[in-house]
């Protein structure tokens, strides 16, 4: 077995230097926030707002009985990764280390090693999940193979990074450009949105959109003194979150189709308020208030859904 490990993927690759006082800054999803950088890098210029909307991460909620809420602060946010790509006018695939296996370096060296240098070689940095601890997910910008070691970068971290643990999953972007269809792209990031919102999504143990909310609330109620900087914590990403979303859809409000723009700006609003009442329970003080601020934040999640859905109608 070890002369097996010692004859795997030892090829050198080419580093990957960024300008970290030009990075995209820390707005809640490390998963966008890798897309971005990989995006700049290649040169093609996207809006941070354009990346979080059709990712669904903008509009996502997603909560776990099983888990602390730590846990809960960007759960799921690649899973509309391939209507992601299309929008943005990308090509590229997501890897994953397959459940059964539980020895992730060996994987790594058997399987995506060598994909990874030649992206890298490209200089093309590659996105990768629970690799650094600090956050879900961060930015491959080198390989070592020889001392087993990855390089890269994460949000809010100017300095580069090596590996604490092996990827779990990988994006390759590749530098082939798609015409996307943006009127198409928008109406599958509605119905992305819509779906999430009503808990649609079907992810082992996780729940999202309103019930999500519910499931939070009841948290607060139990042990909000026990977790309550992680409260804090998530009121304000998704404080981030919804501000994007607003974004999102007012840039996209320009569709000529009878009474849409209306609905979008109205439903941009929407989010807005959305945002306000979590940024007001980023920064209650004490239990009931943070309780009082998100009940309001999901009566306006309620009404949202309604209005995504008609939307979502007219334009169909």
């Amino acid at each position: 077995m070890k002369k097996k490990v010692e004859n795997r993927e030892m090829k050198s690759t080419k580093k990957i230097e960024l300008d970290c006082t030009q990075l995209p800054g820390q707005e809640g999803s490390s998963f966008c926030w890798s897309l971005a950088v990989i995006l700049k890098v290649i040169g093609k210029d996207v809006h941070f707002s354009e990346v979080r909307g059709f990712s669904g991460s903008s509009f996502a909620i997603w909560a776990n009985p099983g888990t602390s809420v730590r846990m809960w602060q960007e759960s799921n946010s690649h899973i509309f990764y391939e209507s992601l790509l299309h929008a943005l006018g990308l090509s590229g695939e997501l890897l994953s280390v397959p459940r059964v296996v539980n020895d992730s370096l060996s994987y790594f060296l058997d399987h995506w090693a060598s994909r990874v240098s030649t992206f890298l070689a490209e200089g093309i940095p590659v996105a990768g999940m629970e690799v650094w601890p600090d956050e879900l997910w961060g930015v491959i910008t080198d390989w070592k193979p020889q001392d087993r070691i990855l390089e890269g970068y994460v949000p809010g971290i100017a300095t580069k990074l090596e590996n604490s643990f092996w990827p779990t999953k990988i994006l390759l972007i590749k530098k082939i450009w798609r015409q996307p269809f943006e009127e198409t792209s928008f109406k599958i990031a509605l119905r992305n949105a819509s779906t999430l919102g009503a808990g649609k999504v079907d992810r082992e143990g996780w729940v999202s959109g309103l019930d999500a909310y519910v499931l939070w609330r009841s948290r607060v109620e139990k042990d909000y003194k026990k977790e309550s900087q992680d409260h804090i914590k998530l009121a304000r990403n998704l404080a981030e979150a919804r501000n994007h979303a607003a974004s999102f859809l007012t840039r996209h409000a320009d569709l000529r189709i009878e009474g849409a723009s209306r609905m979008i700006h109205s439903l941009a609003r929407r989010y807005k308020r959305i945002s306000d009442h979590l940024s007001l329970a980023a920064t209650s003080q004490d239990k009931l208030t943070f309780i009082h601020a998100l009940t309001k934040a999901l009566s306006e999640e309620e009404k949202a859904l309604v209005l995504l859905d008609e939307l979502g109608f007219r334009l169909d």
